[in-house]
């Protein structure tokens, strides 16, 4: 996968209903190439905002203790999974992932750049294989969703 991001939230009942409070969340990234039957560009999602469709979801409570994944999410988030009488947390494990050949949209500011991987095209200098890179900043950040429709 080129991202993933995990969400653990807690549920907190108030009398006869409640709501899930996060509790937990990670994230990471690398860089990856999309193509378009056009061309391809380069992804980096440093700075980006992505929204993904939920990919995965699980839960633990009284009676269903966490996989040894979860248990180790936790574990490595400092979050208590039992009750201070030892029952386990009513807890909901969230996983949204772009993986490779999901489809994309990226919106954001792009620039052309010498593509490394493209190899040679010709023998003249404007035979130089180039690709588009986007990059955003803190300020302007990509958008990135697998819901192509979301950035329309």
């Amino acid at each position: 996968c080129v991202f993933f991001e995990c969400v653990v939230e807690e549920y907190r009942s108030s009398g006869k209903s409640g709501t899930w409070h996060r509790v937990a969340r990670e994230s990471r990234s690398v860089p990856f190439l999309v193509t378009d039957g056009t061309g391809r560009a380069l992804v980096d999602p440093t700075f980006a905002r992505v929204s993904l469709d939920l990919d995965e979801e699980s839960q633990s409570g009284t009676f269903d203790d966490p996989s040894p994944s979860e248990s180790a999410f936790l574990a490595r988030h400092r979050v208590e999974g039992a009750t201070w009488i030892g029952t386990n947390k009513r807890l909901r494990f969230r996983e949204f992932v772009i993986a490779a050949g999901d489809v994309v949209a990226v919106a954001g500011v792009g620039a052309r750049e010498l593509d490394p991987d493209a190899g040679t095209s010709g023998e003249g200098y404007r035979d130089v294989p180039m690709r588009l890179a986007l990059r955003g900043t803190s300020e302007a950040p990509l958008l990135v969703s697998d819901r192509p429709d979301t950035l329309a």
